[in-house]
């Protein structure tokens, strides 16, 4: 992606992080158990602070490599002007696509979850993001992806922390 665009999507990130961070306000607290630092909170609201964070410096960066191009003139190239103007739409366009559609990701990463479990919708969940950021022609990196990273989560969050996770769906 051209850097002079990541103005939107920077800002659509920090708006993200700032809602994990108002979400995780309202995780029960009575857990915590004495003198633990570790509250339920914790890793969203530090997940939270980080997009921000992320969001904010890619927003900036943007703003500023959009307002030093802005006086940046077609002159050298063999196109009109009008048509560099068309080409920046095309690519906020398509930055406009890739942030919705990594939206729709986890919303149905979110939906499917409890009705198929963690070992469907994962797998699903990260075949589509990846091929949404590295394209359609990285199928075997996609499915590399949708294997190993799942399992992962799986062995880290499962059995090493003893937190359960829906690995199929319960049965009614």
């Amino acid at each position: 992606m051209n850097s002079r665009n990541d103005t939107f999507p920077g800002l659509v990130v920090l708006v993200f992080g700032v809602a994990v961070m108002l979400l995780s306000l309202s995780l029960d607290y009575r857990q915590i158990i004495a003198n633990d630092p570790l509250s339920p909170a914790s890793v969203p609201t530090g997940l939270g602070i980080l997009l921000v964070a992320s969001g904010a410096i890619l927003a900036v960066r943007g703003r500023v490599r959009s307002a030093r191009g802005a006086g940046e003139t077609s002159e050298g190239s063999d196109r009109p002007a009008d048509q560099d103007g068309d080409q920046a739409a095309a690519i906020d366009r398509r930055a406009l696509w890739r942030v919705a559609a990594t939206v729709g990701a986890c919303v149905g990463f979110a939906v499917l979850m409890p009705i198929f479990g963690f070992a469907v919708s994962a797998p699903l969940f990260f075949i589509a993001i990846t091929m949404l950021a590295a394209g359609a022609e990285r199928l075997v990196l996609a499915v590399c992806l949708a294997i190993a990273v799942p399992a992962s989560c799986y062995l880290i969050f499962s059995q090493l922390l003893s937190l359960p996770i829906q690995l199929l769906p319960s049965s009614p």
